[in-house]
């Protein structure tokens, strides 16, 4: 008899491998509940009218930075979904494999000009190495005073 070659990539590969962007991102509703924000959030914050969370960092040398997203950036949508909050773009990125190309609607304010602009990228998603991830985790907890 024979069995069905499995489509898991845990059972085929013995680990998750999980798509990547390499960002770090904060939620837009949190940020308007915060009384004094620097400058540049605020600005954002005036600009901006919709549905995103705001790319607080880009990781050097990620598929984030190769498609030129920025700091102070704002994901709109995934595919065509609209994004949320960071745990549905966690589950929308994080649920593809590495090596997919997903679209990315951003909005981006451009100060020299006074003026916004939406756009759609095509980004190749990376690997999640989840070594990586714990240590980012622990340097974090570290930061915010936790040993």
């Amino acid at each position: 008899m024979l069995t069905p070659k499995s489509t898991d990539p845990v059972v085929e590969t013995g680990e998750v491998s999980k798509g990547f962007l390499g960002i770090s991102m904060l939620e837009l509703d949190m940020l308007r509940s915060v009384q004094r924000l620097p400058e540049a959030e605020q600005r954002i914050l005036e600009e901006f009218d919709g549905l995103g969370v705001l790319i607080e960092r880009v990781e050097p040398g990620f598929p984030a930075e190769r498609v030129d997203i920025r700091s102070g950036d704002v994901l709109m949508a995934v595919d065509g979904i609209s994004v949320r909050s960071i745990d549905n773009v966690r589950a929308q990125i994080g649920l593809r494999k590495p090596g997919t190309t997903v679209a990315l609607k951003i909005w981006r304010w451009n100060e020299s000009e006074g003026a916004s602009e939406a756009f759609l990228v095509d980004v190749e998603l990376g690997r999640l190495d989840p070594k990586l991830s714990y240590q980012r985790q622990v340097a974090l907890l570290r930061l915010a005073g936790f040993n």
